[in-house]
Protein backbone atom coordinates (compact mmCIF):
# COMPACT_ATOMS: atom_id res chain seq x y z
CA UNK A 1 0.00 0.00 0.00
CA UNK A 2 1.68 3.16 -0.90
CA UNK A 3 1.89 5.71 1.53
CA UNK A 4 3.26 9.31 1.38
CA UNK A 5 6.07 11.33 2.88
CA UNK A 6 7.62 14.27 3.01
CA UNK A 7 11.37 15.43 2.85
CA UNK A 8 12.59 17.49 5.50
CA UNK A 9 16.21 17.46 5.26
CA UNK A 10 17.81 20.07 3.03
CA UNK A 11 18.15 17.55 -0.06
CA UNK A 12 17.21 14.08 0.01
CA UNK A 13 19.04 11.71 -2.97
CA UNK A 14 16.40 10.22 -5.17
CA UNK A 15 18.56 6.59 -6.68
CA UNK A 16 17.91 4.52 -9.78
CA UNK A 17 19.17 2.08 -7.45
CA UNK A 18 19.47 2.28 -3.06
CA UNK A 19 22.24 1.85 -0.95
CA UNK A 20 25.58 3.75 -0.28
CA UNK A 21 26.67 4.20 -3.75
CA UNK A 22 29.74 6.23 -4.94
CA UNK A 23 28.83 6.37 -8.66
CA UNK A 24 25.76 8.34 -9.44
CA UNK A 25 23.40 6.60 -12.00
CA UNK A 26 21.91 7.96 -14.98
CA UNK A 27 18.07 8.90 -13.32
CA UNK A 28 19.41 9.76 -10.12
CA UNK A 29 18.21 12.93 -9.32
CA UNK A 30 17.09 14.65 -5.43
CA UNK A 31 14.13 15.77 -3.83
CA UNK A 32 14.29 19.17 -1.90
CA UNK A 33 12.72 19.70 1.51
CA UNK A 34 9.27 19.74 1.53
CA UNK A 35 8.86 18.07 -1.52
CA UNK A 36 6.46 14.81 -1.88
CA UNK A 37 7.13 11.26 -2.27
CA UNK A 38 4.58 9.12 -2.75
CA UNK A 39 6.50 5.56 -1.28
CA UNK A 40 5.18 2.08 -3.27
CA UNK A 41 7.68 -0.15 -0.87
CA UNK A 42 9.58 0.16 2.03
CA UNK A 43 12.63 -2.21 2.49
CA UNK A 44 15.54 -2.10 4.81
CA UNK A 45 15.63 2.00 4.96
CA UNK A 46 15.00 2.73 1.72
CA UNK A 47 11.56 4.15 0.18
CA UNK A 48 10.70 3.34 -3.25
CA UNK A 49 8.44 5.80 -5.05
CA UNK A 50 8.25 8.62 -7.38
CA UNK A 51 8.08 12.39 -6.54
CA UNK A 52 4.74 13.62 -6.77
CA UNK A 53 5.98 16.80 -7.91
CA UNK A 54 7.22 15.75 -11.79
CA UNK A 55 6.54 11.72 -11.44
CA UNK A 56 10.23 10.89 -11.05
CA UNK A 57 10.84 7.31 -9.64
CA UNK A 58 13.37 5.93 -7.70
CA UNK A 59 15.17 5.48 -4.23
CA UNK A 60 15.01 7.64 -1.26
CA UNK A 61 16.51 7.08 2.44
CA UNK A 62 14.02 6.48 4.90
CA UNK A 63 15.78 8.90 7.56
CA UNK A 64 14.93 11.83 4.92
CA UNK A 65 11.33 11.60 4.89
CA UNK A 66 8.51 11.94 7.69
CA UNK A 67 4.75 10.64 7.12
CA UNK A 68 2.69 13.55 5.79
CA UNK A 69 -0.11 12.61 7.36
CA UNK A 70 -3.69 11.22 6.24
CA UNK A 71 -6.79 12.52 4.94
CA UNK A 72 -6.75 16.06 4.96
CA UNK A 73 -3.22 16.91 5.50
CA UNK A 74 -1.48 20.20 5.50
CA UNK A 75 -0.30 21.29 1.90
CA UNK A 76 2.96 23.38 1.55
CA UNK A 77 1.85 27.39 1.36
CA UNK A 78 4.81 28.83 0.33
CA UNK A 79 7.96 28.30 -1.61
CA UNK A 80 11.68 29.72 -1.32
CA UNK A 81 12.06 32.40 -3.68
CA UNK A 82 15.85 32.97 -3.22
CA UNK A 83 18.58 31.26 -4.16
CA UNK A 84 19.23 29.66 -0.18
CA UNK A 85 16.92 30.63 2.54
CA UNK A 86 17.94 30.07 6.66
CA UNK A 87 15.46 28.36 8.99
CA UNK A 88 16.10 30.11 12.76
CA UNK A 89 14.99 28.31 15.83
CA UNK A 90 13.97 31.93 17.03
CA UNK A 91 12.41 34.91 14.71
CA UNK A 92 16.19 36.83 15.49
CA UNK A 93 18.59 37.10 12.81
CA UNK A 94 21.21 37.08 15.86
CA UNK A 95 20.69 32.59 16.36
CA UNK A 96 22.41 30.57 14.58
CA UNK A 97 20.50 28.47 11.86
CA UNK A 98 19.04 25.79 12.32
CA UNK A 99 18.46 24.58 8.61
CA UNK A 100 19.36 25.54 5.21
CA UNK A 101 17.11 25.55 2.01
CA UNK A 102 17.55 25.81 -1.49
CA UNK A 103 15.55 27.75 -4.01
CA UNK A 104 12.03 26.13 -4.43
CA UNK A 105 11.80 23.96 -1.29
CA UNK A 106 8.60 24.19 -0.22
CA UNK A 107 7.43 25.04 3.34
CA UNK A 108 4.12 25.16 5.62
CA UNK A 109 3.85 28.83 6.81
CA UNK A 110 1.91 28.69 10.10
CA UNK A 111 -1.17 31.02 11.08
CA UNK A 112 1.03 32.38 13.62
CA UNK A 113 2.08 36.43 13.41
CA UNK A 114 5.20 37.20 11.86
CA UNK A 115 8.17 38.87 14.25
CA UNK A 116 10.45 40.75 12.89
CA UNK A 117 9.94 40.28 9.76
CA UNK A 118 10.17 36.52 10.44
CA UNK A 119 7.27 33.77 9.62
CA UNK A 120 6.40 30.70 11.46
CA UNK A 121 6.83 27.16 9.71
CA UNK A 122 5.11 23.79 10.75
CA UNK A 123 8.21 21.81 11.21
CA UNK A 124 8.92 19.32 13.87
CA UNK A 125 11.15 22.34 15.50
CA UNK A 126 9.29 25.08 14.30
CA UNK A 127 11.94 27.10 12.89
CA UNK A 128 11.61 30.70 11.49
CA UNK A 129 12.31 32.13 7.85
CA UNK A 130 12.70 35.51 6.63
CA UNK A 131 9.23 36.47 5.24
CA UNK A 132 10.50 38.38 2.42
CA UNK A 133 12.62 34.66 1.46
CA UNK A 134 9.84 33.18 0.49
CA UNK A 135 6.42 33.24 -2.19
CA UNK A 136 3.16 32.05 -1.86
CA UNK A 137 2.43 29.15 -4.01
CA UNK A 138 -0.63 30.10 -5.52
CA UNK A 139 1.23 33.54 -6.29
CA UNK A 140 3.88 31.21 -8.67
CA UNK A 141 1.99 32.03 -11.91
CA UNK A 142 0.20 35.53 -11.27
CA UNK A 143 3.33 36.73 -9.89
CA UNK A 144 5.56 35.18 -12.75
CA UNK A 145 10.01 36.07 -12.05
CA UNK A 146 11.85 36.73 -15.30
CA UNK A 147 13.42 33.34 -16.58
CA UNK A 148 16.63 35.16 -16.93
CA UNK A 149 16.59 36.47 -13.66
CA UNK A 150 16.07 33.52 -12.23
CA UNK A 151 18.73 31.38 -13.56
CA UNK A 152 21.44 33.89 -12.95
CA UNK A 153 20.96 33.46 -9.16
CA UNK A 154 22.91 30.33 -10.09
CA UNK A 155 25.68 31.77 -11.81
CA UNK A 156 28.96 30.00 -10.13
CA UNK A 157 26.66 27.42 -8.44
CA UNK A 158 28.39 23.96 -8.44
CA UNK A 159 27.95 21.37 -11.03
CA UNK A 160 26.13 18.47 -9.37
CA UNK A 161 24.66 15.37 -12.07
CA UNK A 162 21.00 14.99 -10.85
CA UNK A 163 21.48 17.86 -8.80
CA UNK A 164 18.52 20.00 -8.12
CA UNK A 165 19.95 22.67 -5.41
CA UNK A 166 21.70 25.48 -4.73
CA UNK A 167 24.80 23.30 -3.87
CA UNK A 168 24.96 21.23 -6.54
CA UNK A 169 22.78 21.18 -9.79
CA UNK A 170 22.99 20.33 -13.58
CA UNK A 171 21.91 21.71 -16.47
CA UNK A 172 18.32 20.86 -17.07
CA UNK A 173 17.85 20.74 -12.75
CA UNK A 174 18.06 24.15 -13.78
CA UNK A 175 15.53 24.71 -16.32
CA UNK A 176 13.20 22.63 -14.29
CA UNK A 177 13.13 24.70 -10.86
CA UNK A 178 13.54 27.99 -13.22
CA UNK A 179 9.85 27.06 -14.71
CA UNK A 180 8.66 25.59 -11.05
CA UNK A 181 9.66 29.03 -9.91
CA UNK A 182 6.36 30.30 -12.03
CA UNK A 183 3.83 27.45 -11.53
CA UNK A 184 5.31 25.79 -15.12
CA UNK A 185 5.30 22.30 -14.77
CA UNK A 186 8.32 20.63 -16.24
CA UNK A 187 10.00 17.20 -16.29
CA UNK A 188 13.20 16.58 -14.85
CA UNK A 189 15.65 15.50 -17.32
CA UNK A 190 16.83 17.15 -20.91
CA UNK A 191 15.51 14.03 -23.25
CA UNK A 192 12.13 14.52 -21.37
CA UNK A 193 12.26 18.52 -21.60
CA UNK A 194 12.88 18.78 -25.18
CA UNK A 195 9.06 18.69 -26.78
CA UNK A 196 7.03 19.18 -23.87
CA UNK A 197 8.62 22.66 -22.96
CA UNK A 198 6.63 26.22 -24.49
CA UNK A 199 6.67 26.45 -28.27
CA UNK A 200 8.94 25.29 -31.24
CA UNK A 201 11.34 28.63 -32.15
CA UNK A 202 13.44 29.25 -34.67
CA UNK A 203 17.32 29.49 -34.53
CA UNK A 204 17.29 32.08 -36.86
CA UNK A 205 15.50 34.86 -34.28
CA UNK A 206 16.83 32.89 -31.04
CA UNK A 207 16.62 35.29 -28.40
CA UNK A 208 16.93 36.15 -24.50
CA UNK A 209 14.49 33.13 -22.38
CA UNK A 210 14.75 30.85 -25.39
CA UNK A 211 15.73 27.39 -23.84
CA UNK A 212 18.44 25.25 -26.21
CA UNK A 213 18.83 21.73 -26.39
CA UNK A 214 22.06 20.01 -27.34
CA UNK A 215 22.40 15.97 -27.44
CA UNK A 216 22.42 15.26 -23.29
CA UNK A 217 22.26 19.20 -22.42
CA UNK A 218 20.42 22.28 -22.21
CA UNK A 219 20.85 25.72 -21.48
CA UNK A 220 19.01 29.23 -21.40
CA UNK A 221 20.09 32.14 -23.80
CA UNK A 222 20.47 35.04 -21.40
CA UNK A 223 20.60 37.57 -24.71
CA UNK A 224 20.18 36.38 -28.32
CA UNK A 225 24.40 35.21 -28.19
CA UNK A 226 25.32 34.14 -24.54
CA UNK A 227 23.85 31.16 -22.66
CA UNK A 228 23.74 30.29 -19.40
CA UNK A 229 24.09 26.46 -18.25
CA UNK A 230 25.43 24.02 -15.79
CA UNK A 231 28.46 22.15 -17.65
CA UNK A 232 31.23 19.59 -16.27
CA UNK A 233 33.47 21.54 -18.32
CA UNK A 234 33.97 24.22 -15.66
CA UNK A 235 31.88 22.14 -12.83
CA UNK A 236 30.03 25.23 -12.30
CA UNK A 237 27.09 27.13 -13.93
CA UNK A 238 28.55 29.76 -15.71
CA UNK A 239 27.26 32.37 -19.31
CA UNK A 240 29.32 31.60 -22.56
CA UNK A 241 29.01 32.80 -25.82
CA UNK A 242 26.74 30.39 -27.67
CA UNK A 243 29.10 30.30 -30.45
CA UNK A 244 31.75 29.01 -27.86
CA UNK A 245 29.77 26.13 -26.55
CA UNK A 246 29.08 24.95 -30.42
CA UNK A 247 32.57 23.50 -30.31
CA UNK A 248 31.87 21.13 -28.06
CA UNK A 249 28.14 19.66 -29.61
CA UNK A 250 28.82 20.38 -33.84
CA UNK A 251 30.22 22.43 -35.84
CA UNK A 252 27.38 24.55 -36.76
CA UNK A 253 23.74 25.80 -35.07
CA UNK A 254 22.07 23.83 -37.66
CA UNK A 255 23.86 20.21 -36.36
CA UNK A 256 24.69 21.21 -32.35
CA UNK A 257 21.62 22.16 -31.53
CA UNK A 258 18.36 19.66 -31.24
CA UNK A 259 15.47 21.98 -30.47
CA UNK A 260 14.86 25.43 -29.05
CA UNK A 261 11.95 26.00 -27.29
CA UNK A 262 10.41 29.54 -26.34
CA UNK A 263 7.95 29.83 -23.60
CA UNK A 264 4.59 32.09 -23.93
Amino acid sequence: MSKLFRVFTSVADLQEKPGDRSQIGRRDSQLLYGEEFLAETITDGWAYGRSILDGYKGHVRLSDLRPDGEGDRDESTHAVSTLIANAYPEPDFKTRPSLTISFMARVLVSEAPSQNGFVKIKDASDLWIPESHLIALKDLKSNPADIVETVQMFSGAPYLYGGRSATGIDCSGIVQVALQRNGIECPRDADQQQNVIGKKASLRGIRRGDIVFFKGHVGIMVDDKNILNATVREMKTITEPLQDMLKNYGTTKQDAILAVRRLG
